[in-house]
């Protein structure tokens, strides 16, 4: 399922690669909430997504959380 849930962020940012680094299943086990690493320029910027996939529809849910992580915080992206 993650491959399909890459798929999806990826063409929803338009980044070069999207890789999911962790997921949970909500309790209702309808929505998948999910971190990824997407990474555009060869690899050289890299920013931090989140999301949530809805399982059945095979979509993503309301928008999708960007920002970049630094060593004890996290800042949103603004775009």
């Amino acid at each position: 399922m993650w491959d399909s849930v890459e798929g999806r962020v990826t063409a929803v940012l338009k980044v070069g690669k999207c890789k999911i680094e962790a997921a949970v299943l909500l309790p209702v086990k309808q929505h998948l909430a999910t971190c990824a690493k997407a990474s555009s320029y060869f690899g050289m910027r890299v920013r931090q997504v989140g999301a949530v996939y809805a399982v059945r529809e095979r979509s993503i849910v309301g928008r999708i959380a960007s920002g970049k992580r630094g060593r004890q915080d996290w800042v949103e992206r603004t775009s």
